[in-house]
């Protein structure tokens, strides 16, 4: 019943056209110049689908971006896992170190060990052993040297956690010594760290750090997942308010997500909905229902994760009601409940002039009693500024999701303020046949209040009289 909001992770499973931006985004990471490194950085906004482009950019990674003569190898670094730990830097190491670690042979691993002798005549003799053995250094087309890459990776994360008091020095000479390896061999190493914008800012500022200092090594690869204000902001503390330029000179490459068309996400949105209530995907909606769609519920979408929130929630009520409810009505008060709970509160405050005690397919729309008392409301909620001046038309998504309403809003049968030469107080005129006549003098006391509930009685019981004479 329920839309998980789970990122995607596979290119099939994608609705938002962005296959073509994929392919050529792992395209240009994997024909990128990493001779010196490479920082790119993937923007986008919370909920924008960042995590599902980079399970996308991975899969297509691993299934056919291949250059010839040169391996890649991908590592995912999940920087979320490791917040508040101490040991985040060390740990993204340490993960490229066991990410790059092939499972080799005894005599391969003997190789690695002995392959870090300082003696080139030593080198020799062993290389000669093996040689003699007539046995392959490779393993599953893994290189025995990118295992001693691996190691020299370990030793760098291990340094990274030490607290020795020469951690500078030894810093500095082991990772020398790796980019020298790195630089002596042609494999390509990609790193996708993500949910850098779920840290903590002396984190996030760490970890940059990190990647430019310490990380920015030659055949490595580094794609970032963020979202660019709040990172920027996150560094503001540790660079004297100038975030944004910080940033810029980490990522060499930033890259931004495409925005999913709105037409997209509704065309999604209303596939959903007709399939809660059973009903065939060519039944587009039309009349009331496409106004209820479009007034109360689009307005509110902007991204897949409003979507999925807002189909939740629906879901689980339909679910639950089923046939005692309308479909769309109780879509757009379920917009209404989650985007726009001001206004869905007052309705819930006014339910019973917005709504017939009687089946709804038999309101009359003379009703004239509850068009006055809505009226009057109405006017009320406009003179406070009840709503903040919020930018939608919160009268037109009350006269769409009830009819009754409509009539209330567009036509003036009740005279509310006073005004110059107006009799004072408050008074119902009934006339046969058709709706009562309503005079008041309304200024928001209290007695205006009870004045108004007094002669909306008055109408109400007019009404009714006619109504069933």
């Amino acid at each position: 019943m329920f839309t998980a909001d789970k990122p995607l992770r596979h290119v099939s499973e994608d609705e938002y056209g962005r296959e073509r931006y994929v392919e050529n985004l792992a395209y240009a990471i994997v024909t990128g110049d990493d001779s010196n490194g490479l920082v790119v950085g993937v923007e986008g906004e919370w909920g924008s689908g960042k995590t599902s482009v980079k399970n996308m950019l991975i899969e297509r990674l691993q299934q056919q971006m291949c250059l010839p003569n040169r391996r890649t190898h991908i590592i995912k670094f999940d920087a979320w896992m490791y917040s508040r730990s101490g040991e985040m830097i060390s740990a993204l190491f340490s993960e490229i170190s066991e990410g790059l670690s092939p499972k080799l042979k005894w005599y391969q691993e003997l190789w690695v060990r002995f392959s870090q002798c300082k003696s080139k005549t030593a080198i020799s003799v062993i290389q000669l052993f093996f040689n003699l053995l007539d046995v392959a250094f490779l393993s599953g087309g893994v290189s025995v040297s990118m295992e001693a890459i691996s190691q020299s990776f370990q030793n760098l994360s291990e340094v990274l956690s030490s607290s020795k008091t020469s951690k500078v020095d030894s810093l500095r000479r082991t990772r020398d010594a790796l980019k020298y390896d790195l630089r002596s061999q042609t494999d390509k190493i990609i790193v996708f760290i993500d949910d850098l914008d779920r840290l903590l800012d002396d984190e996030v500022a760490l970890l940059m750090q990190a990647v430019k200092a310490v990380g920015d090594l030659p055949c490595v690869t580094y794609v970032l997942f963020y979202d660019k204000t709040f990172i920027a902001e996150a560094l503001n503390k540790s660079s004297h308010g100038h975030g944004a330029e910080f940033l810029e000179k980490i990522i060499q490459v930033p890259v931004a997500i495409p925005d999913s068309s709105l037409g997209d996400l509704r065309n999604m949105l209303r596939k959903e909905i007709l399939r809660a209530g059973q009903r065939k995907q060519n039944n587009w909606l039309t009349g009331r229902e496409l106004d209820i769609f479009e007034q109360c519920i689009c307005p509110f979408i902007h991204g897949k994760r409003d979507v999925v929130r807002f189909l939740n929630d629906f879901l689980l009520y339909y679910g639950t009601l089923g046939d005692d409810v309308e479909l769309l009505d109780l879509a757009g008060i379920t917009a209404l409940r989650i985007f726009y709970p001001e206004l869905y509160q007052w309705i819930k405050e006014n339910r019973d002039s917005l709504v017939d005690s009687k089946l709804l397919d038999s309101v009359d729309l003379h009703d004239s009693g509850r068009i006055n008392n809505l009226k009057q409301i109405a006017e009320f909620v406009d003179e406070t500024n009840h709503f903040n001046n919020d930018v939608l038309n919160w009268k037109k998504i009350i006269g769409v999701l009830f009819p009754i309403a409509y009539k209330a809003f567009n036509e003036r049968w009740v005279d509310v303020y006073s005004n110059e030469n107006k009799v004072g107080r408050g008074y119902c005129l009934s006339v046969y046949a058709n709706h009562p006549y309503i005079l008041l003098n309304y200024d928001n006391s209290l007695d205006s209040v009870s004045t108004l509930v007094h002669e909306l009685g008055h109408g109400v019981y007019s009404y009714l009289s006619q109504k069933n004479q």
